[in-house]
């Protein structure tokens, strides 16, 4: 049951296996984009409902570090531009 009428949403699990999902953006083609704690980018593809990897930062992930926003420039259908919030690792 849904809180709001009509029910127009559905659920779509993007992968069984997240290691710790932070944020993710869904592009105009359907693609959904979306970022690990740990500093894994991955897309969606709709068409294939398949995971791939798109992008790796080194990040530090101690304390509430790591890799933890997304955003899509508003003109990322055009330019595929995207920005990511992440804490830099740092030396010992």
């Amino acid at each position: 049951r849904w809180a709001a009428a009509p029910n127009n949403y559905n659920r779509v699990v993007l992968t069984t296996a997240p290691r710790n999902p932070m944020e993710l953006a869904v592009a105009g083609d359907g693609r959904v984009l979306f970022i690990e704690r740990t500093g894994e980018l991955r897309v969606w593809q709709p068409d294939t409902g398949q995971v791939v990897e798109a992008g790796t930062l080194a990040v530090d992930t101690t304390a509430e570090g790591g890799l933890l926003g997304i955003a899509l420039d508003p003109a990322f259908d055009s330019n595929h531009r995207l920005y990511l919030y992440h804490s830099a690792p740092v030396a010992d």
